[in-house]
C-alpha cells in the first residue's frame, strides 16, 4: 500500500509573565500554510529592510508600523487569528516583544517543518519533471 502522511504541527506554547499564563495550541497542516507564511516572512525581511534604509522619523514609523502588521500577519499564520488576538493583548501591542519571546518556539518548531515541506515539494517536482 502507498501511503501519504500530511505534515502536520500539533504543539501547545506556554507564554508566563509574572505568574500570568497563556497556552496556545498550534494545530495546523504545513503544506496547507506554506505559501502563508513564506510571504508572512518576505513582510518581515522587507520591513526590517525598510526600517534600515529610514531617511527620517516618518519613513522610520512607517516602517515599524509595516513590521508590527507584518508579525502580527505571520502570528494569524502560524496561531490563527482568534489566538493572536490573545498574544497581541497579552503582549500590550508590542509586536517586537512578542516576535523576540515567541521566535525560537517559530524557529525551533514551525521553520524545520516548513523547510522539510518546501524541500518535499521541490523533490516532487524535480519526480515529475524527469518523468514528463
Amino acid at each position: 500500500m502507498y501511503q501519504i502522511k500530511r505534515n502536520h504541527i500539533v504543539e501547545d506554547l506556554e507564554i508566563e509573565d509574572n505568574g500570568k499564563v497563556l497556552t496556545l495550541n498550534v494545530d495546523l497542516t504545513v503544506d496547507t500554510v506554506l505559501q502563508a507564511y513564506n510571504k508572512a516572512q518576505y513582510k518581515i525581511a522587507q520591513a526590517s529592510q525598510d526600517a534600515k534604509k529610514a531617511a527620517n522619523d516618518k519613513d522610520m514609523e512607517q516602517a515599524e508600523a509595516a513590521m508590527g502588521n507584518a508579525i502580527f500577519g505571520l502570528f494569524e499564520v502560524i496561531f490563527g487569528e482568534a489566538q493572536t488576538e490573545k498574544i497581541i493583548d497579552f503582549y500590550d501591542n508590542k509586536p517586537l516583544e512578542m516576535l523576540g519571546d515567541i521566535a525560537p518556539f517559530i524557529s525551533d518548531v514551525v521553520a524545520p517543518k516548513i523547510q522539510e515541506a518546501q524541500q518535499r515539494i521541490q523533490d516532487r517536482y524535480k519526480q515529475v519533471s524527469k518523468r514528463g
